[in-house]
Parts: structure tokens; C-alpha cells; sequence
């Protein structure tokens, strides 16, 4: 990763806990939560931003926080399989050559 996208990575990882954290508290005082959709534009090219621990959690706890995460990716099979099978809905338009699909 260059220095710019370490950059970003970090300041991501740091918002993401700060939403959740901010989403649980509410949560535990049994008020109502924000609804947030993230968007991932072609973070899945990026194979150690998939796999950190930041976004398992996201993907998989964010949702009981109300939190919907939407990622684009040119290629299916660039985001990690436990990703995937965790998603709620997958949009997939066909191209060319279909082989990537």
C-alpha cells in the first residue's frame, strides 16, 4: 500500500469503530440508532483492507448496529468468500468474458 492509502486504511478503520462504538451505546441505552449505509467503491482489489479485522467486523456485526455496507467490485471473486456469503443481497451485472464471473 502506498502512503496515501495507509492513510486512508487507518482513517477508516478509526471511523468504522467510532460509528459502532457510538451505534452500541445507543444501542445499550435502548435509544433509537442512525441508519448508516458505508460504501466500499473498489476497496476489494485491496486484499489486506478485505481481511482486517476492522471490516470482518463490520460485515458482521455491523448490521445488529443498524448498519448497511455496500462494496463495488469489478470482480466477484476478489471479495472474501466468508463476505460474500454473509451478504444479505448481491448485484451482479454480466461482461466480458464471462470466465471472471
Amino acid at each position: 500500500l502506498s502512503l496515501a492509502a495507509l492513510f486512508l486504511v487507518s482513517r477508516l478503520t478509526m471511523t468504522i469503530h467510532k460509528i459502532m462504538k457510538e451505534q452500541k451505546e445507543l444501542k445499550d441505552k435502548k435509544k433509537p440508532m442512525k441508519k448508516i449505509l458505508i460504501i466500499l467503491d473498489d476497496f476489494a482489489s485491496d486484499k489486506k483492507v478485505m481481511k482486517s479485522k476492522t471490516l470482518k467486523d463490520l460485515f458482521f456485526a455491523g448490521r445488529k448496529y443498524g448498519m448497511c455496507v455496500w462494496v463495488t467490485s469489478q470482480y466477484y471473486k476478489i471479495v472474501p468468500p466468508d463476505i460474500r456469503t454473509n451478504a444479505e443481497h448481491l448485484v451482479i451485472f454480466s461482461r466480458q468474458p464471462s470466465s471472471e464471473l
